[in-house]
């Protein structure tokens, strides 16, 4: 666990090799001071790493981020500030996490003894080499593929 005071912002790259092949690498950690993580702070650090190396900001077509405010915000954040230097630069907010927000709104509106059921299943068999054991030998009867019982988890 990482309990300083810095952060790091992560620059993976992507672009095509001259075999045509799609490769994503990691650029530069940049550490950041936790105290002001704002996007002007980001962005600005963000900016001297590109100058650093001789890289062009106008290279950049996209930024892919999480859809937290200081990174994809409509106003006063890192892709706002990049898209007023890159005016034809596209921001792709994460799927993955847009799936979780979608997923976990909507089972907002379901009873909360569902989850509690699914939590307890799990629970009871995942606690029990005898009870696993029983799992598998349910779906052998049945003849269908063995799957483990996933433990119901949070976005994070």
């Amino acid at each position: 666990m990482d309990i300083q005071t810095k952060k790091m912002l992560c620059v993976l790259v992507r672009y095509q090799q001259a075999d045509h092949k799609i490769v994503t690498r990691l650029f530069e950690l940049i550490y950041i001071d936790a105290t002001n993580g704002s996007a002007q702070v980001l962005y600005n650090v963000f900016k001297e790493t590109m100058l650093k190396n001789n890289l062009n900001l106008s290279d950049i077509v996209g930024l892919a981020s999480d859809g937290v405010a200081v990174m994809t915000g409509k106003n006063n954040s890192f892709f706002s500030l990049l898209n007023k230097d890159v005016p034809h630069s596209l921001l792709l907010k994460c799927v993955c996490h847009s799936s979780a927000l979608v997923a976990s709104k909507a089972c907002s509106v379901l009873p909360n003894e569902l989850e509690e059921l699914m939590r307890g299943i799990y629970t009871y068999i995942s606690s029990s080499s005898k009870r696993c054991a029983q799992v598998i030998e349910i779906q052998n009867y049945f003849n269908i593929e063995h799957y483990k019982v996933l433990k119901l988890s949070g976005t994070r």
